[in-house]
């Protein structure tokens, strides 16, 4: 399931961070620049996350153009 947000909680970024550091570690390379990460606590940007129950397993950050996403490597 996906659900888009225009703010994300506390918990929620911290579990998109695990991602973003769990996919680095697994590539190698960042799968997302700096901005989305300065973007996670904004609330004019679109953060759509795909969930598996309640848990966040992936994450797109969508700004005016630009559009970069992670899931989770396992």
């Amino acid at each position: 399931m996906t659900q888009w947000r225009t703010g994300l909680s506390v918990p929620d970024r911290d579990r998109i961070i695990e991602i973003i550091d769990a996919a680095t570690a697994a590539d190698g390379v960042a799968p997302v620049g700096d901005q989305v990460l300065r973007e996670l606590g904004r609330d004019d940007t679109r953060h759509l996350l795909a969930l598996d129950g309640e848990q966040i397993v992936g994450y797109l950050n969508l700004t005016p153009g630009m559009a970069e996403a992670v899931v989770h490597p396992d």
